[in-house]
């Protein structure tokens, strides 16, 4: 089983929005020995998942919820690839990654879409067109990777 780990900072929405998105996906197009996971690199207790960013991905028929969760060396370990929201992820990655294994830590952005942009943390604005909008990026960064794993390039 081939694992997708995604990472922000406290995978309360981008890392686990993906999350969701991309076991989804993958369940559509009915791909298989492929798994999506998530966590953050701020330790924030289980903290439960936004309801309101949850109502934005169920527009689209994503489940969402749960809680937060941190990454720890062990899920960065047992990962094929890692997909940060930021840069700043990537360093603290490394700090807990083997330096053989930095070369699977990813910028999401530029992973899927060619762009060294980050994609822009919507908490704390707590505006529905920003969810929107993350969840649409998060939507065609999954589109992506999906065809990208149809084609065989990861």
């Amino acid at each position: 089983m081939k694992r997708i780990l995604f990472i922000c900072s406290g995978n309360m929405y981008r890392s686990a929005g993906a999350e969701v998105i991309l076991r989804k996906k993958l369940l559509d197009a009915g791909i298989t020995g492929w798994a999506a996971d998530s966590a953050g690199t701020l330790e924030l207790g289980g903290t439960a998942r936004p309801e309101d960013f949850g109502r934005i991905l169920a527009e689209y028929g994503y489940e969402f919820g749960g809680r937060t969760k941190y990454v720890y060396a062990a899920d960065a370990a047992s990962a094929d690839l890692i997909l940060v929201m930021e840069h700043q992820h990537q360093y603290v990655l490394r700090g807990i990654v083997p330096e053989q294994d930095w070369g699977k830590i990813r910028l999401f952005m530029e992973f899927c879409f060619g762009s060294r942009a980050v994609l822009t943390d919507p908490s704390g604005f707590f505006s529905e067109d920003l969810y929107r909008e993350t969840r649409d990026t998060l939507e065609r960064g999954c589109d992506q990777i999906i065809e990208m794993i149809k084609e065989g390039r990861i």
